[in-house]
């Protein structure tokens, strides 16, 4: 362990540590996460409301699952962490760190 701040002590968590003991998980991740779901699910609903009933040959959801590719995801994620304020992950912080 490197000091390189006598206020900080860097410690490495086992694999699968619980989420209790990770306040990223509870708070910027999660909140990430809901971001991504929120747009990802009204990008969803925009397809189905926009398909047509005469051209639905198969589920709007399965078809717009289908056409989703791993670079819209990745603009989705680039996005949705745009969307996390620095208050989010300064609150998340405050919870693990004791405010001096």
């Amino acid at each position: 362990i490197a000091d390189l701040d006598h206020r900080v002590m860097v410690l490495f968590l086992p694999p699968n540590t619980t989420a209790l003991i990770q306040p990223m998980d509870q708070g910027v991740i999660a909140n990430f996460k809901v971001k991504y779901h929120d747009m990802l699910y009204k990008k969803l609903i925009h397809h189905i409301d926009n398909t047509p009933l005469d051209q639905q040959d198969e589920l709007p959801s399965e078809k717009f699952y289908k056409q989703f590719n791993i670079l819209e995801a990745i603009y989705q994620i680039d996005e949705a962490w745009k969307q996390v304020s620095a208050t989010t992950i300064q609150r998340t912080w405050n919870k693990l760190l004791d405010p001096v």
